[in-house]
């Protein structure tokens, strides 16, 4: 802490192995995101670090996405169709409308932070079962939901590919492509 680096750092960076050196050229996650900001300011980003924008316009694109549903919010909440999202009987009849694996991830969170992996819903029940096993009612799943201001999107689950499962089985492997461009 004291050079400047989180506890995710410390992990990431492998600082805890015995013997490794702080490499002055490290850049803590901290450093990096105030060079990000600096270098590629919010307001100038084709697409807001918001899930459900980035899945519209890339799908648009013709970029292969999850397929997102609805976001749920309990004033701004609303699906595909422009129907409201925005109570338990909307969650509910949403999940239970769909009836299949499904992801539900904070709208601006980031590092898997908050993410619930449904893996199936048994409406005659009203519950869910979670990728984890757990069993747990609608009434619960919502009443958690509450907790976030910004809302949530709801999208298909991704089921990878054994070979990348074989990497890491508790979470979707992906790989993600930073680009720095000096276009002065």
């Amino acid at each position: 802490r004291t050079k400047g680096f989180s506890p995710e750092d410390y992990y990431t960076l492998g600082l805890f192995r015995s013997g490794t050196p702080v490499d002055e050229r490290l850049l803590s996650h901290r450093s990096f995101s105030r060079i990000r900001q600096r270098l590629n300011p919010h307001e100038t980003g084709v697409v807001p670090f918001n899930k459900w924008v980035f899945c519209i316009y890339f799908e648009q694109l013709g970029v292969p996405v999850p397929y997102c549903h609805a976001i749920y919010h309990p004033t701004r909440g609303v699906d595909r169709h422009a129907l409201p999202v925005r109570s338990k009987d909307d969650v509910c009849n949403l999940l239970t409308r769909l009836n299949r694996g499904i992801v539900i991830k904070p709208l601006d969170a980031s590092h898997g932070h908050g993410v619930m992996v449904l893996a199936a819903i048994d409406a005659e029940r009203r519950e869910i079962r979670r990728a984890s096993g757990k069993l747990q009612t609608l009434d619960e799943l919502v009443a958690s939901l509450d907790f976030h201001k910004d809302g949530w999107v709801i999208q298909d689950r991704i089921v990878q590919h054994a070979t990348l499962a074989e990497l890491n089985a508790s979470s979707t492997n992906t790989i993600r492509m930073i680009t720095l461009s000096d276009a002065s």
